[in-house]
């Protein structure tokens, strides 16, 4: 998959004229290959150049830094505009060379390409259009997204305060179920002692009632026992008078 950058470059300053000219530079990225279209502001002239990976490697080793990294430095050089600090990009027209230089405490040449003339400047301005298109297709694209993942952030969000109304009202329904069923449990055992308090009383009752039914029916029994005897008494002493006859002589 390539990448493709257009980027306005300013060059290594003309000491003698003092003047600033700039390089305006797409590049695209393929993998580890690197093509180049430039188009100068002071002459107007494009030019265009190609490297391979094994140049990149060659060059990396020759620098003793990492592939990987060689290959970072440059292509942040040159596809942004302030590019990396100590770095300069040189535009060699006569020798139709694009030299990138790396000045710390001396000067050390990162990349030299060699180019050639192109003709058809306007190609870059129709990939400048296609990448403002793409650009704005992506943004579309990326608002969408954006649109798209907030709604579902916003439906993960209900969902989850869903979720926790229902936990927090299944708690509160079970609190209010065990109270519920502590409510009945003491209505049941009091309702229990109740009817066991009533059967006693009716049993205590039953009982009193026969104790009272017994001592009455003892009460009966001595009364008529008395009764009896009363009247053998008073028939002994109501026997009529017999007169008592002597024996003859």
């Amino acid at each position: 998959m390539s990448t493709v950058f257009i980027t306005k470059k300013l060059l290594n300053s003309n000491l003698a004229t003092d003047r600033k000219s700039y390089i305006y530079l797409h590049s695209e990225w393929i993998e580890q290959n690197l093509k180049l279209h430039i188009k100068d502001s002071s002459s107007g002239l494009c030019y265009a150049g190609e490297m391979e990976g094994s140049e990149f490697k060659e060059a990396s080793e020759d620098l003793e830094i990492p592939l990987q990294k060689y290959i970072d430095d440059l292509k942040c050089v040159l596809t942004t505009e302030l590019g990396l600090p100590g770095f300069e990009v040189e535009l060699d027209t006569q020798n139709k060379l694009l030299v990138v230089n790396k000045r710390e405490n001396f000067c050390a040449q990162h990349v030299e390409m060699k180019l050639r003339t192109a003709a058809k400047d306007y190609e870059m301005l129709n990939v400048a259009i296609e990448l403002i298109e793409a650009e704005k297709v992506n943004n579309k694209n990326n608002e969408c997204d954006n649109s798209v993942e907030e709604k579902i952030q916003f439906m993960q969000k209900q969902l989850h305060e869903k979720e926790e109304w229902k936990q927090l009202t299944y708690k509160k329904f079970l609190l209010i179920l065990n109270e519920k069923k502590l409510e009945i449990n003491k209505l049941k055992s009091d309702l229990e002692n109740s009817e066991r308090e009533k059967r006693r009383a009716i049993k205590a009752l039953c009982e009193n009632r026969k104790d009272a039914e017994m001592d009455m029916q003892d009460s009966d029994h001595e009364s008529t026992s008395n009764t009896t005897a009363s009247s053998h008494e008073n028939s002994v002493y109501d026997a009529p008078t017999q007169r008592l006859t002597p024996p003859p002589t």
